[in-house]
C-alpha cells in the first residue's frame, strides 16, 4: 500500500478491513470512498479554509455553522435556525449512539431508566436486569434511584 502502487478502492477496503478486524470495525473508523470522487475533492480543497469549501457546512458539527449557511441561502432568523439545527444534530448523534449501544448489547437508556427507578429492585438487582450497565454509569446517566419517572414538582 505505501510503495506508490495504485490500488483499487475495493482491494484497499478489503485490506483495511482485514487489518482492522472486519468490515463493521472499518465502517465505524473510516469513511469508505466508493469511486474516488471524494478523494479527488479532498485533494483539490486541502488548502482551502473550511468556510470557503463548496461542501461547507457538511464537515461541521456546529449548529451555528449550519444556521449561517441555511440563512445565507434561504434567509430567516439565524438564532432560531441555530436552535433548530442544534436539536437536529443532537438527535442524529443520540440516535447513532443508541444504535451503537444496542449493537454492543447494552440496554437502551429508556428501558434502563424504567428498571433503575423501580423501587422494588435493589441496586444490584436493577444492574443485573440492565445488560451492559454498571452502578457508577447508571447513577451518572440515570440519576438518583427511587425517583418516579416524569416531571419533578417545583
Amino acid at each position: 500500500m505505501g510503495d506508490g502502487r495504485v490500488v483499487s478502492v475495493a482491494r484497499r477496503t478489503r485490506w483495511m478491513a482485514d487489518a482492522q478486524g472486519g468490515m463493521s470495525a472499518l465502517r465505524s473508523k473510516v469513511m469508505i470512498i466508493h469511486n474516488g470522487d471524494h478523494a479527488e475533492f479532498e485533494l483539490e480543497h486541502a488548502a482551502t479554509p473550511p468556510r470557503e469549501r463548496p461542501d461547507w457546512p457538511l464537515p461541521s458539527f456546529d449548529a451555528r455553522d449550519w444556521a449561517e449557511a441555511f440563512c445565507k441561502i434561504h434567509g430567516g432568523d439565524a438564532d432560531l435556525m441555530t436552535t433548530w439545527f442544534a436539536n437536529a444534530l443532537m438527535r442524529g448523534f443520540d440516535e447513532r449512539a443508541e444504535k451503537r449501544r444496542k449493537d454492543n448489547g447494552v440496554m437502551g437508556v429508556r428501558e434502563a431508566t424504567i428498571i433503575w427507578r423501580n423501587p422494588k429492585f435493589s441496586v444490584a438487582e436493577a444492574i443485573d436486569l440492565m445488560p451492559g450497565w454498571r452502578p457508577a454509569t447508571a447513577y451518572k446517566v440515570l440519576g438518583k434511584r427511587d425517583v418516579p419517572a416524569g416531571r419533578r414538582p417545583k
